[in-house]
């Protein structure tokens, strides 16, 4: 069903309640976002397919909803706890996707994190629909008109306003740069709707005070919309008028907040909640919302997201070399390297110093020592995580200086599900303790290549997925902060894949006389945790130096 026929049959169902049924202006807000505006933004969400198991399921679920909308609109005309609890499970399944798509989508864009936040709130809004029906006035300390306003208030400012906000930018990012003003005014509209709650909970003077501060975030979002739509000449000249009288009518309705709020603080009302239903609530609920949709539905753009490419090596335990020695990771035919493609991978290979190249060509082929520095943040934790790591065989990083083996495999493609798979197999040469089990492959779209790393776990994997950069001396780079999108540390464990908060950048130089240095670094949320210093010198070179004296 295309959006265009959601949105009419939609429209239908809130006029033909509205006419079988005496509802009110509260009753009305909630019919046209309950069959109008959540099936629609659900769609615009992911308008298009992206390969994300994440989005997938929520466009599957945004399928359905005009079939869960019917009971939510009977439970409103009827107060019916029953059909409440109906929209209220389908609201569930939708912030419990929309926290599964937070997941896969990690850190990386604000205003996705916005959409996502957006549909964590929406159970909030029928979770208050089911204590608006069942009478729950009677037992709370608010009054029957409050908590059918609360539930439109999770509806609209929580889920409505956060998507038009986060599909705007989405879109507004692919032509052009955001503004410096976007991060804070999305945190202060993130945040918003939980102080308003807790202000209604908390009454004056504070009601008033987090009243102000989110009326600043939605006047800030107002007049941001406003000169856009002044400025955005690639737009065409109705979108423009529409965006504009959108950000005006916004501007004047949110202004009623602040002085209901004012008015409750001084004890003389300016505004009362007759005025705020019609003026506030009823305007906002059918012409700003129904302007914005229209912005949408003429800017929206596909997710800014793409797909990564999964080892499907998997391991019921210990790792190490064990699946190799069992057999279950099949060999492959091809000559095992950690870089096939030089040229492809870097663009210009020439700029590549020779010896970085050999490195990766043939990591055996040179002895490895490694001093490892965790950061005295973790170190607490260090006992309990090498532990863990210990019996798994795999991210088994010890503290101070250790020598490395290694050896470099080629992996069966079949198997793995990537080209030139090939495993590099390390181990600490004092214990013989298996440190790293890292199975290499590329990567590669349009302009860009990047280097594809699985650490096999069990049953799951850990996938890195670094972008490549020269130092412009005799240096090489390789960075899993998001740049062109799909750069990042993935966890895996069936169909569902998680962005993690992890970074990591792996800087190898090189030195004289056939020798090398790296420095490895990971951070977690930005905060350094473990750098890891390599002194790399090729056994050929020791050797000659060796017969030599």
């Amino acid at each position: 069903m295309s959006v265009g026929i959601r949105a009419i049959i939609g429209l239908i169902l809130v006029f033909g309640f509205s006419v079988l049924f005496s509802v009110s202006l509260i009753e009305l807000a909630l019919l046209l976002a309950i069959f109008v505006w959540v099936p629609v933004l659900l769609h615009y969400i992911v308008p298009m397919s992206t390969g994300i198991s994440a989005d997938r399921w929520l466009n599957q679920a945004g399928r359905w909803s005009l079939l869960f909308a019917v009971a939510g609109g009977l439970a409103v005309v009827l107060e019916s706890t029953i059909l409440a609890g109906i929209w209220l499970v389908f609201t569930l399944v939708i912030g419990v996707l929309g926290f599964v798509r937070q997941l896969r989508y990690g850190l990386f864009r604000s205003e996705e994190m916005l959409i996502n936040l957006a549909l964590v709130y929406l159970p909030v809004g029928g979770g208050w629909l089911v204590l608006s029906v069942s009478g729950a006035s009677s037992w709370l300390p608010y009054s029957d008109v409050i908590v059918w306003l609360t539930a439109v208030h999770f509806h609209y400012a929580s889920f409505l306003l956060l998507i038009i906000a986060g599909l705007y930018v989405r879109h507004l990012r692919q032509k052009r740069s955001v503004p410096i003003v976007w991060p804070p005014l999305a945190s202060m509209l993130a945040i918003g709707p939980v102080l308003i709650a807790i202000g209604i909970d908390q009454g004056p003077p504070l009601e008033f005070y987090l009243v102000v501060f989110y009326w600043l975030a939605l006047a800030g979002f107002s007049v941001w919309w406003f000169i856009d739509a002044t400025r955005r000449t690639d737009l065409t000249g109705w979108v423009r008028v529409v965006m504009a009288i959108a950000a005006l009518v916004f501007l004047c309705t949110s202004s009623f907040s602040v002085l209901y709020s004012y008015g409750l603080y001084t004890g003389t009302m300016i505004v009362d909640i007759p005025w705020m239903v019609t003026w506030h609530g009823a305007i906002n609920a059918t012409v700003f919302s129904l302007l914005t949709v229209l912005v949408i539905w003429q800017t929206h753009a596909r997710p800014d997201v793409h797909t990564i490419e999964v080892s499907r090596l998997r391991t019921r335990g210990y790792v190490g070399d064990k699946p190799i020695r069992n057999g279950d990771w099949p060999p492959g035919t091809h000559r095992a390297k950690l870089v096939h493609d030089w040229h492809r991978f870097v663009g210009d290979s020439e700029t590549m110093h020779p010896n970085i190249q050999k490195f990766y060509a043939d990591p055996q082929s040179y002895n490895m020592h490694a001093d490892v520095q965790w950061a005295g943040w973790i170190r607490p934790l260090k006992p309990m995580v090498h532990a863990i790591t210990r019996r798994m065989g795999q991210l088994n990083v010890p503290s101070g200086g250790v020598e490395m083996t290694g050896r470099v495999l080629p992996i069966d493609p079949t198997e793995d599900g990537r080209p030139y798979a090939s495993a590099w197999l390390r181990r600490n040469a004092a214990t013989e303790e298996a440190i790293f089990t890292a199975v290499y492959s590329m990567q590669h779209r349009a302009n860009h290549s990047f280097m594809n790393i699985a650490l096999p776990l069990p049953f799951g994997t850990m996938t890195g997925i670094l972008r490549p950069a020269n130092d412009n001396t005799d240096g090489f780079i390789l960075s899993s902060r998001p740049v062109e999108g799909e750069e990042g540390i993935y966890l895996t464990f069936g169909p569902l894949t998680v962005r993690t908060p992890l970074y990591e950048t792996f800087h190898v130089q090189a030195l004289e006389e056939n020798r090398l240095q790296a420095k490895q670094q990971l951070k977690l949320f930005g905060i350094r945790f473990l750098t890891i210093h390599y002194r790399l010198h090729e056994k050929r070179a020791i050797n000659a130096s060796a017969e030599e004296a």
